[in-house]
C-alpha cells in the first residue's frame, strides 16, 4: 500500500465519490449497531478490498459489492499496520472518541475518513472540499 503522495488525483477523486456516496448508509449503520462507540469503527468500500485488507472471509458476498460494515477498532488498526500505513494507524488511535473513524476500501488504496456531528446551528449544504 502507498503513502498519500502516491495518491493520484483521480484515485482521490474516486475515493472522495465512494465516500459520499456512502456517507448516508455509514451513519445509519454506525447508529443502528449495539456495538458502536470508542472501541468501534466502520469499513466501507468494495467487499473484495475489504476482505483483503482485514483477512477475513466474508461469506458469499459478491466481491464487487459496495458494503459497509462496523467492526473493532483494533481490527482496522492491525488492517493498516498491515498495509504499512502507519501514519493513518496512528491517527486512529487518537481518535475523537465522538468521531465515526470509517476506513474505506477505495480498491486502489485505503482512507481513512472521520465524521463529526455537525456543530448545533451548523448550516450543512452539499458539496465543498474540508
Amino acid at each position: 500500500m502507498g503513502h498519500v503522495d502516491e495518491v493520484t488525483d483521480a484515485e482521490r477523486a474516486a475515493a472522495e465519490g465512494l465516500e459520499a456516496a456512502l456517507r448516508p448508509a455509514i451513519v445509519a449503520a454506525w447508529h443502528a449497531s449495539p456495538g458502536r462507540g470508542p472501541g468501534a469503527a466502520i469499513v466501507a468500500g468494495y467487499a473484495d478490498h475489504i476482505s483483503l485488507r482485514l483477512e477475513r472471509d466474508l461469506g458469499g458476498i459478491d466481491p464487487n459489492a459496495v458494503i459497509v460494515c462496523v467492526t473493532h477498532r483494533h481490527a482496522v488498526a492491525d488492517a493498516l499496520l498491515l498495509a504499512d500505513e502507519y501514519e493513518l494507524a496512528a491517527a486512529l488511535g487518537h481518535c475523537d472518541p465522538e468521531a465515526i473513524p470509517v476506513m474505506l476500501c477505495a480498491r486502489s488504496h485505503v482512507a481513512m475518513v472521520y465524521l463529526h456531528r455537525a456543530p448545533s446551528g451548523a448550516t450543512v449544504v452539499k458539496g465543498g472540499r474540508a
